[in-house]
């Protein structure tokens, strides 16, 4: 448990080294925190976006729910944080992920009062069917995608 409670606090600071080196071990990705958060969840409350690109090419899973249903889409959308929403939709995130309260993304960014990704969610939305982005997921250039085939 230790190593994954360092993960979180590089992901705190902001400390992409550390948390890459930390991410080597791929079982983290799947670590939660006592809110049942995992990285890319903590990744996408804080606005980290180069680590969110870290933790998908690693293969974290997109629509994994906290204990309150929350996946990384709702939460960086009730943050009104479009670039993050935007990663996560490109990557595949589902746009009707409902948390245990049923609300969308969309409905936690207009809960929030978050403009910026309401309207990012909405434009998606005509671009989708079934709530699932039918954009193939970009391709990341970055030094972790070495390990990318290890983790999955």
């Amino acid at each position: 448990m230790r190593m994954c409670e360092e993960l979180f606090g590089a992901i705190e600071r902001n400390d992409v080294g550390a948390a890459e080196a930390l991410a080597d071990d791929c079982r983290l990705l799947y670590e939660s925190d006592e809110g049942g958060d995992r990285p890319l969840h903590l990744a996408a409350r804080l606005g980290r976006l180069r680590l969110a690109h870290l933790f998908i090419a690693l293969g974290a899973r997109l629509d994994a729910k906290n204990y309150e249903g929350k996946t990384p889409l709702h939460l960086a959308a009730a943050r009104n944080n479009a670039a993050m929403a935007e990663l996560l939709v490109q990557s595949g995130a589902a746009l009707d992920a409902r948390d245990y309260r049923r609300e969308t993304p969309l409905q936690a960014a207009v809960r929030a009062g978050a403009p910026g990704a309401a309207r990012l969610l909405i434009e998606w939305g005509t671009r989708t069917k079934g709530g699932r982005s039918r954009i193939a997921p970009p391709r990341f250039s970055h030094t972790g995608l070495l390990r990318v085939e290890a983790c999955r």
